[in-house]
């Protein structure tokens, strides 16, 4: 049942975008890899001793663990992603694993496993769900430690939104997703045609909003290239929207950097101007 819907909810999104035009998925360059590419049938042993099944995906065979959402649940356990570094001390041989499945969508439908390996032994230290790792850049601290610098969409299919959000993830300190300060974040509502149920005689403008690149440059810095625009709208145009013309508003490209202190991240002094169009 829990599958099925998540597969319904992926095709309501699918065709959503499909209609809609929604916005184009960042340029990113994360770090993680695959699982089979990065050992992680290994590595997930730690997780579920003799329980691991490889065929053309990597996954527990058990049912979902009780530390999950949907605990002793005939649902998938999918790893999904393993981002390998020194996340608890500058010399540790960490890994991260992104799992999916055992979540609700509350929860992100998933969770990140933190391992640390000593003496060639992998070691489970913690299972937190809602905590993404999926699409990460690892980022030294001064001591020579790494944090991570990670990206995500949320997509709320039938209300027609979808927002993304740049968030830094410290592994010593992990926090979930809806707990997470954002560094940056920026919100696309183009396929909800601006409807708004408490008022139809007054509907919500259309907003165009998306990161097109993510990059990271010397001594850390990190620039964004956005593009963004807003369309007021009248419940006339609700209604053609919603038969399928494309009301999307023009977008302006802004470019905002940066700049890493060996602690966290500031906006760069000539970006100052533009951040503020962002709440920043």
């Amino acid at each position: 049942m829990i599958g099925s819907v998540r597969a319904w909810l992926i095709l309501v999104i699918s065709a959503i975008a499909s209609a809609q035009n929604y916005p184009p998925r960042p340029i990113f360059p994360s770090d993680g890899l695959g699982p089979k590419e990065a050992g992680g049938a290994e590595i997930l042993e730690a997780v579920c001793p003799g329980q691991v099944l490889t065929d053309d995906r990597i996954r527990c065979r058990t049912r979902c663990p009780q530390y999950t959402g949907f605990a002793e649940s005939e649902v998938d356990w999918v790893l999904a992603r393993v981002t390998r570094g020194h996340f608890l001390a500058p010399v540790s041989d960490d890994a991260i694993l992104w799992i999916e499945g055992c979540e609700p969508h509350s929860r992100l439908y998933g969770g990140s496993i933190l391992l640390t390996r000593k003496s060639g032994t992998w070691k489970m230290l913690w299972y937190k769900a809602g905590v993404k790792t999926d699409q990460c850049h690892k980022i030294a601290l001064r001591t020579g430690r790494e944090v991570l610098i990670c990206i995500d969409d949320n997509f709320f299919p039938l209300q027609g939104y979808v927002a993304t959000t740049l968030y830094a993830e410290d592994l010593r300190a992990p926090r979930n997703n809806w707990d997470v300060k954002p560094l940056f974040s920026i919100a696309d509502s183009v396929a909800s045609c601006g409807s708004d149920s408490r008022d139809k005689s007054n509907p919500d403008p259309l907003f165009r909003g998306y990161i097109e690149r993510i990059a990271f440059g010397p001594q850390g810095m990190l620039s964004l290239v956005v593009f963004y625009g807003k369309r007021a709208m009248m419940p006339a145009d609700v209604r053609s929207c919603s038969e399928g013309t494309d009301l999307s508003p023009a977008a302006k490209r802004v470019e905002i950097d940066f700049l890493f202190d060996g602690k966290t991240y500031r906006v760069a002094p000539q970006s100052r101007a533009a951040a503020r169009e962002f709440g920043r």
